[in-house]
């Protein structure tokens, strides 16, 4: 297991865990017009399936909102 950072709560996950697996046990994989970042870089979508997390990053997930 590893401790990593979501949005400010302190999570533990597998070790093989990618983007897509923590979405899924967040239940956001099927959010719409969510931005992941880890450690302050944003994470393109089509590397979520094929991006580790590692112990200690600190993952953002950001929604869009719709208003002016």
């Amino acid at each position: 297991m590893i401790q990593i950072f979501v949005n400010d709560d302190t999570i533990e996950v597998n070790a093989n865990t990618t983007v897509l697996d923590l979405l899924t046990i967040l239940n956001r994989k099927d959010d719409k017009f969510i931005a992941v970042a880890i450690n302050n870089t944003i994470v393109s979508k089509t590397l979520w399936q094929s991006t580790f997390l590692e112990n200690n990053d600190k993952v953002s997930i950001i929604q869009a909102v719709y208003g002016g």
